[in-house]
């Protein structure tokens, strides 16, 4: 575990969650939030995240969902102890099941066998792509150093039954790719939502969901932008990444 003094604790929800992560490593960011947000779930379903991370994501799914059951898998060992921290100080310790390893492998450990729902946060760009970070911990995260989309989609696939539902955030720039891929494991994707900057700008994400062996039906939903002028979030990102109504740049808690 990384010491006290290499740790921020950063509000999220405007405080109604506190999340611990390493102040040089890899830091979670408003594309998490907004992956936590989209994702639909039933009152008791059974959800697994691949590639875990902090814990953020898993955190904010207990908070908003209260009846259901969340596992994470999480390959590096400081990230995955600070997401069980994140977890306990949240008070989602029996709620939230983390196991450390290759979800490749899954399933292992406690993840069980299958599961209702799997939430992905895949690395955004293909090695060679952009300035790879010169920090392992963040390299990890944001370049398919270690895995790839395709393996994301093929876990998922493995893990989830027949109208079991996939959620991923990825860049607006690879959706061609992620779609291609999703349907080829067998993951049609259903609901689509494209994430501007600004509402003249070119899309930068896009939140995905795909339900399994589905047929081909997908509605794409109303943009979300999240800035209404430079420095201020709408009123929609608002409520999404703070709970609130909140758009002065001088209150941001969080990402």
């Amino acid at each position: 575990m990384p010491t006290s003094a290499e740790i921020t604790r950063d509000a999220v929800l405007g405080g109604a969650l506190c999340i611990c992560q390493e102040k040089h490593g890899y830091r979670f960011s408003v594309d998490s939030l907004l992956l936590a947000n989209f994702v639909r779930l039933g009152a008791n379903d059974a959800v697994c995240e691949l590639g875990a991370g902090c814990g953020v994501v898993l955190v904010v799914l207990a908070h908003l969902h209260p009846g259901v059951k969340l596992y994470g898998v999480e390959i590096q060992r400081p990230l995955f102890e600070l997401a069980l921290q994140n977890a306990a100080q949240n008070s989602f310790e029996k709620r939230i099941v983390l196991a450390c390893g290759d979800f490749r492998d899954l399933p292992f450990g406690p993840v069980p066998d299958e599961v209702d729902a799997v939430v992905a946060n895949p690395p955004f760009y293909k090695i060679g792509s952009g300035r790879s970070n010169p920090s392992t911990q963040k390299a990890l995260a944001r370049h398919e150093f270690f895995a790839k989309l395709g393996q994301v989609l093929e876990t998922a696939a493995r893990l989830l039954p027949a109208g079991g539902r996939f959620f991923a955030v990825y860049p607006a720039s690879r959706i061609v790719g992620l779609l291609a891929s999703a349907r080829e494991k067998g993951l049609e994707p259903k609901r689509l939502r494209l994430v501007h900057s600004r509402v003249d700008a070119p899309a930068s994400m896009v939140l995905v969901e795909a339900v399994k062996n589905s047929k081909e039906d997908c509605l794409v939903e109303p943009p979300l932008v999240l800035y209404q002028k430079p420095g201020c979030y709408s009123d929609e990102a608002c409520e999404i990444l703070y709970g609130k109504m909140d758009r002065q740049p001088g209150t941001r808690q969080g990402p």
